[in-house]
């Protein structure tokens, strides 16, 4: 996955997790297939180890530089990678649907995930982390 000792800046997860808010939001209403492909592309940037080429990432750096004062709070990257993952499984999800025709799934599943963003960006609760904690515990007892 993840060097388990490499770290990551949390105030700028937090500012990604609210542009993946927005972006969602926007998604429900315009119903513009471009939003959730190219959430599905950031988060595999972010979930496979590109998260320097990420724009979201990027528009967060430059956000928490100019209003934060470029604000440090490390955190583990391992869990967030792994939530990331969980992001771009979740956007390809909301693109099948909606291709095949399923806006209101699509929608349903979205709002999931606004949800999720939601609860990083304003309260640093990140569910994917907390998903990653049972993923690392089975790993390590099947040994996968």
């Amino acid at each position: 996955m993840t060097n388990p000792s490499a770290h990551i800046n949390e105030p700028v997860v937090r500012i990604v997790a609210f542009e993946v808010a927005v972006l969602a939001i926007s998604f429900t209403f315009t119903h513009l297939l471009v939003i959730p492909l190219f959430l599905l592309f950031d988060f595999y940037l972010r979930g496979w180890e590109l998260r320097r080429y990420s724009p979201l990432r990027w528009l967060a750096v430059q956000v928490n530089r100019f209003f934060f004062h470029d604000r440090y709070k490390p955190v583990f990257a391992a869990p967030k990678v792994f939530a990331a993952r969980i992001g771009a499984i979740l956007s390809l999800a909301i693109i099948g649907l909606y291709v095949f025709e399923s806006p209101l799934l699509s929608v349903g599943l979205t709002t999931v995930m606004i949800c999720f963003a939601l609860l990083e960006s304003l309260v640093g609760f990140c569910a994917g982390c907390y998903l990653y904690s049972y993923y690392e515990k089975l790993r390590h007892h099947f040994h996968f």
